[in-house]
């Protein structure tokens, strides 16, 4: 058996339109290798589709609009891993709780934020406020937005504002944990905190069952 090559991983990217160009005179360039897992932040439907048609063996490795059972894909704990982050907060006496997402036409992003609205149903007198990169932007929105709502935690559920988050609370003398709990949805920290309270995705034991998956359809043995 030839070996998985890497050349069909799309590691974190942005858009996968370059998933397009492995057409070349007619033909799935992929096929130089037995199967690929595919990543992105943006999933194609369109090519994965096509690609479910020609029956080449691939996996997802993440979260597109297409139904389970009509391709291989694996996602990461994104739901579960939020309603527990929020439930942590709940737990510590915060009711009026801020979390830090934007991009909800991603579905993972769609899933963090329903894990914490599920955690927030569960409690009664428990609010949910969405802060978006542009309040953040905006320190003097972002103060009067703290006071209005009485926000006394945030949930930082996505990765590309952890920095931001935090170097305006720096900037607003708001001190973390003793003014304002945070807690962070995230394989990596900050760098403005050697070490936040987080809740680690499960991104490393999702690529091992992608791995097994594939190896499996690859081998015949998947159900």
């Amino acid at each position: 058996m030839r070996p998985i090559m890497k050349h069909g991983l799309l590691q974190n990217q942005r858009d996968t339109s370059s998933w397009c160009v492995r057409w070349q005179n007619g033909m799935n360039s992929m096929l130089l290798a037995d199967g690929a897992i595919l990543t992105g932040t943006y999933p194609d439907s369109d090519v994965l589709r096509r690609l479910a048609e020609e029956e080449y063996p691939f996996v997802l490795l993440g979260e597109c609009d297409i139904p389970n059972d009509q391709i291989d894909s694996v996602q990461s704990d994104h739901e579960p891993a939020s309603y527990e982050a929020t439930w942590h907060l709940l737990d510590l006496h915060h009711r009026n709780i801020g979390i830090i997402i934007e991009e909800l036409e991603l579905p993972h992003h769609r899933l963090r934020l329903a894990g914490a609205q599920r955690a927030i149903s569960e409690v009664t007198g428990a609010k949910l406020i969405m802060i978006s990169g542009e309040d953040l932007a905006d320190a003097g929105y972002f103060e009067g937005l703290m006071r209005e709502h009485n926000i006394t935690a945030l949930l930082g559920a996505h990765r590309n504002l952890l920095d931001p988050t935090f170097s305006l609370l720096e900037s607003l003398s708001l001190r973390v944990p003793e003014d304002i709990s945070v807690i962070c949805l995230s394989m990596s920290w900050s760098l403005h905190m050697n070490n936040p309270t987080r809740v680690r995705l499960n991104r490393d034991e999702a690529g091992q069952i992608a791995v097994n998956l594939l190896t499996e359809r690859l081998d015949g043995t998947a159900g």
